[in-house]
């Protein structure tokens, strides 16, 4: 009875470990695209100095920006849609990126 069970479980911690290992790849890249995409961010930022772009892609999101993100982040939560985890999830993700382009 319990030699079927075993095989199982070898099977089922075989899985596992697979898909443990992919997420850490994918934690891995997903780390190493945002520190791209926070050079880029800065290089973009230092290129457009002293021109028209400056406002719009090098001075970052001042005070003002920010807090009108926020509230239409905290209008969306109060929605129907927040109930799905996928979107729980993207606002979360949302509001952390925009928390670290704001430290940035």
């Amino acid at each position: 009875e319990l030699i079927p069970l075993t095989a199982e479980y070898e099977k089922m911690r075989k899985n596992l470990r697979s898909l443990v290992i992919s997420v850490k790849k994918y934690a891995e890249a997903t780390k190493e695209m945002n520190a791209c995409r926070d050079e880029l961010a800065n290089n973009l930022g230092i290129v457009s100095e002293n021109s028209p772009l400056y406002d719009h892609i090098g001075a970052g999101i001042d005070e003002m920006t920010a807090k009108a993100l926020t509230e239409i982040m905290e209008t969306q939560n109060s929605s129907s849609e927040t109930d799905n985890p996928v979107h729980k999830l993207l606002l979360k993700a949302t509001q952390e990126e925009n928390d670290k382009f704001l430290n940035f």
